[in-house]
This record gives C-alpha cells, structure tokens and sequence, in this order.
C-alpha cells in the first residue's frame, strides 16, 4: 500500500514536470512566432501617400488573395484574377505585366503600381 502511494506521487511529480516542459516549449514556440511576426513586419517596404495613408508594398509574385485586396481598388474577384493569372503564366516579369490580367487597365494600374513590386 505503502508502495503503491509512493509510485502515485512519483507518477504525479513526472506529470507535473511533464506539463510544466510542454509549457515552457509552447512558451518558446509563442515567443519564435512573434519574433518571426516583428520581423516580417519591420522588413515590409512601404508607402505613404499624400493623406498620410501607410500602404505595404505587395510583392504580386508572392502576394496572397488577402495581401492583393489590400491594394487599392482590388477586391477579391481581381485579386483571384491575378492569383489565377500568375498560376497560369508564371511570375510577373514586371509591374507592368499585371495590366495583362483581365480587369486591370491603365486608370487601375495607375492606382496601385506605387504599391506593387515584383
């Protein structure tokens, strides 16, 4: 009996540790995460534009649908477009070639190319 309380504690002490280790990663793990986060956001080139808005430059070769809507006057239907165009074609050669993509002319190309790279 005596035995069996001794083991209960030892198996409860190695849990505890156990847990207190996984906390201790995911801590690190958090910690990695938004120092990686900081970094991406420090390394983003950016535009300001007369009114004092910040834009991110978007890189339209890696552009996600969501970094692409944040260009102004792109919404999702263009974005997709985009996205579908570079899957098809390859990467844009240059900014220029996003005037290729069905829905952007020149007056919208005149809007986003100070915010777009590629």
């Amino acid at each position: 009996m005596v035995k069996n309380n001794i083991l209960k504690n030892d198996m409860k002490n190695i849990n505890d540790e156990i847990k207190k280790e996984n906390e201790k990663e995911n801590n690190i793990n958090d910690e990695v995460k938004e120092t990686k986060d900081e970094t991406k956001t420090k390394t983003n080139a950016t535009y300001e534009d007369k009114n004092n808005i910040t834009y991110e430059i978007i890189n339209i070769n890696k552009a996600s649908l969501n970094d692409l809507t944040k260009l102004p006057g792109i919404g999702e239907a263009i974005a997709s477009k985009i996205i579908s165009y570079r899957n098809d074609k390859g990467n844009f050669n240059s900014i220029d070639d996003i005037k290729n993509v069905s829905g952007i002319g020149e007056a919208k190309f005149n809007k986003i190319k100070k915010y777009i790279e590629v």
